[in-house]
C-alpha cells in the first residue's frame, strides 16, 4: 500500500527484463462544506463537512476549513473556504480534493451567516398613570413604563456588546411607545380606564443598532384617581344667619396638570370620580 505522491515504478525480473510499469494516482475525494450560522456577538460555531470518497488518512491531515467571520463580525454572509494541506508526508498530495457547497453544488465554498442579536423590550407587567398627568412625552413614558432591555439569546445575559457603547441609550431614544384602547388617550382620560401600551423598535440598517433585532412588548396601563387635598377655609357667622363654605386651596401630586383643570372638573361636582379624597362641604348646626 503506497502513501506517497505519484510514482512511476519499473519492475524487472532476474534476467533484467522489464516486467511492468504502473502509476499510483491521487485518490479523489469530494468535501461537501456545510453552511453554518451564529448570532452576532456569540462564538463562531464549528465548521463541519462530509467527505465522499476513500480516506486512508485523517481528514485533518488532508484539508482544513476557515472563514473570516468572527464573534464581532457584522450581520451578513461570509465564505467558508477549504484548502488542501501540505503536511508531513505530503498527505494532502495523495488526494485530489474537490470542495463543494452543500446548498449550492455550483460553488466551491460554504456560507457562514451572522444573524442579528435578539433583544427583548421589557415593560412593567402593569403600571398606573395618574389622571391629569401627561405621560405621552417619550422620556416620561419610558420612565413611567419601566422600559428596559433583556437578552433574547438563550443562555446569555449579554444584551448589547461592550463595543457598542451607546447602543442602549440609542435604543431608548428610538423606541416607539404607542398607547391604544377605547378612544384616544390623553392626560385627561378618565380614572379607571385601561389602556394597552406597545413598545417597538424598527430594525436599523446602519448605526450602532444595525446588528440587533428588537422584540415588541406589550403591557397594561390603568389611569388611577389623582390624589388632592381640599383645605376648608375658616368661616365665622352670626347666629341665625347663613354662612358660606369655600375651598381655600387645592394641592395635588404627580405633575403635568393644573389647578384650572381640577377647578373645572370640581365645579358643580362634575368629574369628582377622577380624584381621590374629595370631600363634600356642608354646614351643620
Amino acid at each position: 500500500e503506497w502513501h506517497n505522491t505519484n510514482y512511476s515504478v519499473n519492475v524487472t525480473n532476474e534476467k533484467n527484463e522489464k516486467a511492468e510499469v504502473f502509476t499510483i494516482d491521487s485518490a479523489p475525494i469530494t468535501v461537501t462544506i456545510n453552511d453554518q450560522t451564529s448570532v452576532y456577538g456569540n462564538e463562531i460555531a464549528d465548521l463541519t463537512y462530509t467527505v465522499t470518497g476513500n480516506l486512508y488518512d485523517g481528514a485533518d491531515t488532508i484539508f482544513s476549513l476557515s472563514t473570516e467571520a468572527t464573534s464581532s463580525s457584522n450581520v451578513g454572509e461570509y465564505a467558508i473556504e477549504g484548502s488542501v494541506l501540505e503536511g508531513e508526508g505530503n498527505r494532502g498530495g495523495n488526494y485530489e480534493v474537490t470542495f463543494v457547497s452543500k446548498t449550492d453544488s455550483g460553488r466551491n465554498y460554504g456560507t457562514y451567516t451572522i444573524t442579528p442579536r435578539p433583544v427583548k423590550i421589557v415593560l412593567n407587567d402593569s403600571f398606573q398613570s395618574i389622571y391629569g398627568t401627561d405621560i405621552t412625552k417619550s422620556d416620561t413614558l419610558i420612565t413611567e413604563s419601566g422600559l428596559r432591555f433583556d437578552s433574547g439569546v438563550e443562555g446569555s445575559n449579554t444584551v448589547f456588546l461592550a463595543k457598542d457603547i451607546s447602543a442602549e441609550t440609542t435604543a431608548k431614544s428610538l423606541v416607539s411607545l404607542v398607547i391604544s384602547g377605547n378612544g384616544s388617550y390623553s392626560a385627561t382620560s378618565d380614572a379607571g380606564t385601561t389602556w394597552t401600551l406597545t413598545a417597538s423598535l424598527t430594525a436599523q440598517t446602519e448605526g450602532v443598532l444595525k446588528n440587533y433585532a428588537f422584540e415588541e412588548a406589550e403591557s397594561t396601563m390603568t389611569v388611577k384617581p389623582r390624589p388632592i387635598t381640599v383645605e376648608i377655609s375658616n368661616v365665622s357667622v352670626t347666629y341665625g344667619t347663613a354662612g358660606t363654605l369655600g375651598v381655600n386651596s387645592v394641592s395635588y401630586t404627580g405633575g403635568g396638570s393644573s389647578e384650572a383643570v381640577i377647578s373645572s372638573d370640581l365645579a358643580g361636582g362634575d368629574g369628582v370620580e377622577k380624584y381621590a379624597n374629595v370631600f363634600t362641604l356642608a354646614l351643620y348646626e
